[in-house]
């Protein structure tokens, strides 16, 4: 079977989503990747190609900033040429990783016998619901033949948007590899823990420093490290508060850096107040970590409670604080999901993504 892979996005955990899903692709197709010349991985896509004869890369100057973005956004021949170079290769199979604008104005024009997308976040979220894009979402969607979901509780929304349920697939986030991670497990005491990503409204960084307080009354010796890129101002208070007790890294978080940010803590921390569902949880099962998360959209769905994480319920820092107090203070629970996190994270793999994907396409 040939396939055809498009992911156009640049940062963040995409480029290697995309990678991923093209390794574990490449098992049974051979495989078109159009990605992006300025993927922050893009590297490591040339050196999976130079290595395996089932991946093929054609790579598409996208932009690296607004003005590009909004210049070359507008040139139509950027996207006659993706939709030649695709048709010239006869997939059977488009897939689109993750969803990027441009693909409005190539996939609809492209001959193949299945288009399937994922759809990461079938709601926005707070900090990114803004008018300018809602729109921009709008107008750039486009119908595939199938459709999949990280997380079963979306199934019912794209059912609602007039997509026929036997068109979608719930498929669960796998469990990063390429980050360095193969032989990450211990079971050492750090009595650290992390929030890591992006910071934005809905992650919920205030009420986990406000659960510092509760935490370091009966746990001073706790660390919260904080490590992601985003706008602190209104979180400063806080931070200059509790500042003897975190180790604060705001910044665009690399793929070579994410191991150290991970090694050297105890479990992860999502105290979101709005969620999909999480890439960070998978993340940090292949390091051995546990999670603590809210009770919110797929987060559960990730969750083995009380094995690989605690739930708690969204806005609630005394709860929050009691979650985290539960693991810091008791060794052998500590010790025990850091173990299920890690035979649990081995589970997720790659392959059964991608061939799930291709069943649904068979179908």
């Amino acid at each position: 079977m040939k396939g055809c892979l498009i992911y156009l996005g640049r940062k963040g955990a995409g480029p290697m989503y995309a990678l991923e899903m093209a390794q574990a692709l490449s098992l049974s197709c051979e495989l078109l990747c159009v990605i992006s010349s300025y993927a922050e991985n893009l590297d490591l896509w040339r050196q999976v190609s130079a290595n395996n004869n089932n991946i093929k890369l054609f790579e598409v100057k996208t932009y690296r900033n607004r003005t590009e973005f909004l210049l070359r956004s507008l040139n139509i021949e950027i996207y006659t040429r993706m939709r030649k170079v695709i048709n010239a290769f006869k997939p059977e199979i488009v897939y689109s990783p993750m969803g990027h604008f441009w693909e409005r104005f190539v996939v609809p024009y492209l001959h193949c016998r299945c288009k399937v997308q994922t759809i990461h976040d079938p709601i926005l979220h707070k900090g990114e619901d803004s008018l300018i894009r809602k729109c921009l979402n709008y107008l750039f969607t486009y119908k595939s033949d199938k459709y999949v979901v990280l997380s079963k509780v979306f199934k019912k929304q794209l059912v609602q948007s007039g997509i026929k349920e036997k068109n979608i697939l719930v498929v669960p986030h796998a469990t990063f590899n390429a980050y360095d991670n193969c032989n990450a497990f211990d079971n050492k005491k750090y009595n650290r823990f992390l929030f890591f990503g992006r910071i934005i409204k809905y992650k919920g960084l205030d009420v986990l420093l406000r659960s510092m307080e509760y935490v370091l009354n009966e746990y001073p010796g706790a660390k919260l490290v904080i490590a992601g890129n985003g706008n602190i101002e209104e979180y400063e208070a806080l931070l200059n508060q509790y500042k003897a007790h975190i180790d604060l890294h705001i910044e665009w978080i690399r793929d070579e850096q994410v191991k150290t940010y991970f090694e050297q803590i105890d479990f992860v921390v999502l105290p979101y107040v709005q969620a999909s569902q999480s890439g960070v949880i998978p993340l940090s099962y292949g390091f051995g970590k546990p999670v603590i998360a809210t009770w919110l959209g797929g987060l559960p769905e990730q969750i083995i409670e009380n094995k690989t994480g605690i739930l708690i319920a969204p806005d609630s820092e005394t709860e929050l604080g009691e979650a985290i107090l539960s693991l810091l203070k008791n060794d052998d629970l500590l010790a025990y999901m850091k173990k299920q996190s890690w035979e649990y994270g081995k589970s997720l793999s790659w392959e059964t993504s991608a061939a799930a994907i291709l069943k649904l396409v068979e179908e």
